[in-house]
């Protein structure tokens, strides 16, 4: 999500243009996606420019990782953070973005917990 801003929508809050413009007119850039989800943001950076090379970082094992014939050099199944260790991840079915290692009020009803 753009910073300070609300707008989820890849297309309308600048992220696309960025992607476009940054990644597109690089030479075989490494492309880093922390909090990938379900992998989206690295297919339109793919999109951008097929010869990059893309890791990504996701803590729930509920994403599905690319497919076979979209290129990423390794999808991690792990949290960022400042410690190390294994926390507790809240895994929210019905809005997956809202999962989280902090409780909040969407989350006290998530559907499923998993240890990543």
């Amino acid at each position: 999500m753009a910073f300070g801003d609300s707008d989820a929508n890849i297309d309308t809050n600048g992220e696309a243009a960025v992607i476009r413009r940054l990644i597109g007119a690089a030479t075989a850039p490494c492309v880093l996606d922390i909090g990938a989800n379900h992998g989206d943001w690295l297919r339109m950076a793919l999109a951008a420019n097929p010869s990059a090379e893309c890791v990504a970082v996701e803590a729930s094992r509920h994403f599905t990782p690319l497919s076979d014939n979209e290129r990423c050099v390794a999808w991690l199944t792990l949290a960022v953070g400042k410690t190390h260790g294994w926390t507790t991840l809240f895994h929210w079915n019905h809005c997956d973005g809202l999962s989280a290692i902090r409780s909040h009020p969407h989350l006290n009803r998530a559907s499923s917990q998993e240890h990543t």
